[in-house]
This record gives C-alpha cells, structure tokens and sequence, in this order.
C-alpha cells in the first residue's frame, strides 16, 4: 500500500478557499483595531507637535485671565458690600426726616440717624 497524493482540482479550490477565508478574516480584525491605532498615532502627532505646545499656552494665558476675573469679581463684591451699607444708612436717614415732618417729633431719631451717617461718611 503507497500513500499517494493526488492534488484535484478541487483540492485546490478547498486551499484557496481557505488562504481567502484567512485573509478576509485578518482584514475584518485589522478593520477593526484600525480606529484605535489610528487614534493612538493621531495622538502621538499631535502631542510632540507645535500645535499642543501653542494650545499649551493658549490654556495658560486663559489660566491667567481667569485668575483675574476672579480678582476683581472680589472686588466687585466689596464695593457693592460697601453701596449696600450706604444705601442703608441713607434709607435711615430718610426715614428720620420723613418722620420728623410727619409728626414733628423725633429729634432724637434724627440726631441719631445724623451722627451714624457722619461717622459712615468720615469713615468712608
């Protein structure tokens, strides 16, 4: 008995068939992971390029300017700390003269409200 190999023509086809198979397999996988090199390359670029260093001092110059604004958003808010107060000694004073024309007493009120707007006007 002699082992012979006999190569068809159909045997062919089948070792075809398969190197096809294999092939289309590797692609749809190399398809697949395609995105994530490409991202990774993309990536890499743009991290040792002149680009992310101009956007690298882009974001601290707006670092900077936003530091600022929060500078003076403080300041802000204690000036108007400040015209609160003396829209608040003015409404008292008023409320004195109103008072003091109304009934004609008061004084002592009006003095009161008098000496507590010089002192917030002097301390001003």
């Amino acid at each position: 008995m002699t082992n012979e190999i006999i190569i068809t023509v159909e045997g062919i086809m089948w070792i075809c068939g398969a190197i096809v198979l294999a092939g289309s397999v590797v692609a749809v996988i190399a398809k697949c992971f395609a995105p994530f090199s490409n991202l990774k390359k993309e990536v890499a670029t743009k991290t040792n390029s002149s680009d992310f260093e101009s956007l690298k001092k882009e974001f601290e110059g707006l670092k900077k300017d936003f530091e600022g604004l929060k500078n003076y958003q403080n300041l802000d808010h204690e000036e108007l700390k400040k015209v609160e107060v003396g829209i608040e000694k003015i409404c008292k004073c008023t409320l004195a003269i109103t008072e003091h024309e109304l009934t004609g007493n008061g004084d002592e009120k009006l003095k009161k409200a008098k000496d507590e707007m010089e002192d917030y006007l002097i301390k001003k």
